[in-house]
């Protein structure tokens, strides 16, 4: 028999969101088959528990925007749960926007990670120079 509270807590609600905290998407998205709604599920780390998410279409372009139509290239990708605030997100009624997270600089986040993993500062310079960052 199967536990509905245990199958209903699995996925994200409003009331679980904290927009303080960042999800990671943990494996591919796929279709939920099952749905009323066509959805995407993802599995996501979130607030130290693992967890399922809906993925409208709408927060589904809105990721693709930044990392592409293929959901493979989403696994690992962090996102932000927030709550509708702007008239448009009202408007979609959905329950939740998901924003894909991206790093202000691109580049300088990959020379801060060669840094923390104690790359030399000549190292990183003839990286860039090369066009390897």
């Amino acid at each position: 028999m199967v536990n509905i509270k245990s199958f209903i807590s699995e996925f994200i609600q409003v009331g679980d969101i904290d927009q303080n905290q960042k999800a990671k998407i943990r494996i591919e998205p796929y279709f939920d088959e099952d749905a009323q709604f066509e959805s995407l599920i993802a599995e996501v780390d979130y607030c130290g528990e693992k967890r399922k998410i809906n993925i409208n279409k709408g927060n589904a372009k809105r990721l693709a925007a930044v990392w592409g139509d293929d959901t493979k290239n989403w696994i690992q990708k962090e996102i932000n749960i927030l709550l509708p605030s702007t008239d448009e997100e009202i408007k979609s009624k959905s329950k939740f926007i998901l924003k894909p997270v991206v790093p202000a600089n691109p580049i300088e986040d990959k020379k801060a990670q060669l840094r923390a993993r104690g790359v030399s500062e000549s190292t990183i310079s003839e990286l860039e120079s090369l066009g390897e960052i």
